[in-house]
């Protein structure tokens, strides 16, 4: 009787057993790794959470806020110095001499001024409006320049006055001064000028006049400025003139008789002085008898006399 399938047999029942412990195993060894690996990864969580907690955090110091506060504050009122028109309006006055006092200057472009929120910042400020007020409240001003520095606090207004020419004399109503424009700015009343030192115009047109009115056109005006200075350069400084009812005319008043002027028609003022002249010589030298009521040069090369 032969053994050796019984040893074969004995042999093939070991194997399963054999394969059954391997997989076992393996199995554990899967199990380890994967608690193993999971407690590597908790670890390093834990790690980083501590290292987290253990960064110290940045604190912003006081001196740095000083100097964020101090900027701040700098910038703060540079802008506003730059932006905001906070003072009152500053005033510069040239050409003639001014009719009124300096504080009421100032405050006609204050006025002007307070017509518009907008006018108390220097990018919205109106200026050619604040301007065209200014010349309708002041008809002697010539020209109104209006601006804002861009460090300045105040709107600035620059004013270029109309010198006075004469004053304007109306039957039963206040007299007023006109301008060397021919306009009428001012009740005499009202004005810091020494009125005593101004020619005179004594209106008889028949039409009433009021301040702001333009009486003489600007080629009129010129011509009648032109005759001042001649007689200014005769030595005669104060001049009384007539408006008459006939345009285009001005009468001086000269000693118990009148001078007939044409202005901006016939002859240039110049030659109709110069007619003038030669006539008063002849007179003062006996050889033209005096006039009764005037002498008309508005021709210049003809002289008429009555």
């Amino acid at each position: 009787m032969r053994w050796w399938p019984l040893r074969k047999s004995k042999s093939k029942k070991a194997e399963p057993s054999s394969g059954r412990v391997r997989q076992s195993v393996n199995d554990n060894e899967r199990v380890k790794s994967y608690y193993t690996a999971s407690k590597k990864q908790l670890d390093e969580f834990d790690r980083s959470a501590r290292l987290q907690q253990e960064t110290p955090s940045k604190k912003i110091s006081i001196k740095n806020i000083l100097k964020f506060a101090l900027f701040a504050a700098v910038f703060s009122i540079v802008l506003y110095g730059v932006v905001v028109l906070y003072g009152e309006p500053r005033v510069e006055l040239s050409g003639g001499e001014p009719y009124r006092s300096i504080q009421e200057y100032q405050d006609v472009v204050a006025s002007a001024v307070d017509e518009s929120v907008a006018n108390k910042f220097k990018p919205s400020l109106k200026t050619e409006e604040i301007a065209k007020t200014v010349k309708q409240a002041l008809p002697e001003s010539v020209l109104v320049d209006v601006t804002a520095r861009i460090f300045g606090g105040s709107p600035e207004a620059a004013i270029v006055i109309s010198p006075a020419f004469a004053v304007f004399n109306q039957s039963g109503l206040d007299s007023i001064i006109l301008s060397n424009r021919g306009r009428l700015a001012v009740d005499v009343k009202n004005t810091t000028l020494p009125v005593e030192s101004l020619s005179t115009i004594d209106n008889q047109s028949g039409y009433i006049y009021k301040v702001g009115d333009q009486v003489f056109k600007p080629s009129e005006m010129e011509a009648l400025v032109e005759l001042q200075h001649q007689f200014n350069v005769a030595g005669e400084t104060s001049v009384k003139y007539i408006l008459p009812e006939k345009p285009r005319e001005i009468w001086v008043v000269y000693k118990d008789y009148k001078i007939l002027f044409s202005l901006d028609v016939g002859a240039p003022i110049t030659t109709q002085f110069g007619a003038f002249k030669a006539i008063k010589l002849e007179i003062e030298q006996g050889r033209q008898a005096p006039p009764k009521e005037y002498i008309d040069v508005r021709l210049g090369d003809r002289v008429f006399i009555k």
